[in-house]
């Protein structure tokens, strides 16, 4: 195994063999298997081997989110007390079987894998510790609630289709591009970080309403552009046939697709938005009412007063006041 990270060495720590075959040969697997650290808290695992011997190893869980893609073999994992399956034995329903699977762990635990002798695994494991997750900008994204409560819910498991994207990401990290060793590191975490993404997006998708949670990438991709484009011109009057223009689709596309998301229009988003950043600057700043007013794209002070109230439950002046 290569010393891929400066620092550190790429290794299978804390595993130990438990369960001996009884054959004099102490070669456990034949191909090439490594684990790195990316980045604190984030560790990138993969296997492209031949199991020589049935064997069990044992290791400890740390807690995380994990995703593990298989592309072929299987595995007979106990995580504490719970027997998971990952993958599948059998070699010619792999291709068209193909699944990924992200589940949670809370705490510390014992991690027991069995391995079948004479199998080939091909494997990518990304796990994703708490100081990842928190230090990476997630928690202000939409949806993380559902991804800070799967982390929580310790031997929650979701499986889901991974995009063919997703797939070549996979056979890159297995198959990687020879970078030197200052390259590599990045090529690694740029892959890694995709197959993150998209198990992150299978936790929200989870749970979304059923209408969403059957779009596919195109959609979300699409919903991706809507919100940029939003954010990047809120301060500006907007129009749905720009942001329709900008998106490639018709204004009721547009209209539909956002709703089946966010239960809302465009304009009453807009609008949301806008009075949730008057209501931060009153909070923060001490601005003055008629400069929230502006903020929040109401000409007239007693509009804005009342649709604030509405929002909030409180008038403009009494939001300045708690700064």
């Amino acid at each position: 195994m290569a010393d891929l990270v400066g620092g550190g060495r790429s290794k299978v720590s804390n595993i130990r063999l438990v369960q001996p075959a009884g054959s004099e040969d102490d070669v456990v697997m034949r191909g090439r298997i490594a684990q790195v650290r990316l980045r604190e808290g984030l560790f990138l695992h993969w296997t492209d081997a031949i199991e020589m011997q049935d064997l069990a190893f044992q290791s400890v869980q740390s807690p995380g989110i994990t995703a593990v893609l298989f592309l072929s073999g299987g595995a007979d994992v106990v995580i504490g007390d719970r027997d998971v399956g990952f993958g599948t034995h059998d070699a010619e329903r792999a291709g068209s079987d193909l699944k990924g699977v992200v589940y949670s762990q809370a705490h510390v635990d014992g991690f027991t894998r069995h391995t079948a002798r004479g199998e080939r695994v091909r494997k990518v494991v990304v796990t994703m510790q708490p100081e990842w997750l928190a230090t990476g900008g997630l928690s202000e994204i939409p949806g993380y609630g559902a991804v800070d409560g799967f982390l929580k819910r310790s031997g929650e498991m979701i499986g889901w289709k991974p995009s063919a994207r997703l797939i070549r990401a996979v056979e890159q990290i297995l198959n990687p591009v020879p970078y030197g060793p200052g390259l590599l590191p990045l090529y690694l975490e740029s892959r890694a970080v995709e197959i993150a993404a998209e198990s992150l997006e299978a936790i929200t998708r989870e749970h979304l309403p059923a209408e969403r949670r059957g779009m596919g990438a195109r959609d979300h991709q699409r919903l991706a552009r809507i919100m940029d484009y939003v954010e990047a011109h809120i301060d500006q009057p907007l129009e749905l046939t720009a942001i329709a223009r900008d998106v490639g689709l018709s204004v009721n596309t547009l209209q539909r697709l956002f709703r089946a998301a966010h239960d809302t229009t465009v304009l009453n988003y807009v609008r949301a938005r806008k009075l949730d950043r008057a209501h931060d600057a009153l909070r923060r700043d001490g601005i003055s009412v008629a400069e929230a007013a502006f903020i929040a794209g109401y000409s007239n002070a007693a509009n804005f007063v009342t649709a604030f109230k509405r929002a909030f439950g409180g008038t403009p002046g009494e939001a300045r006041r708690r700064r």
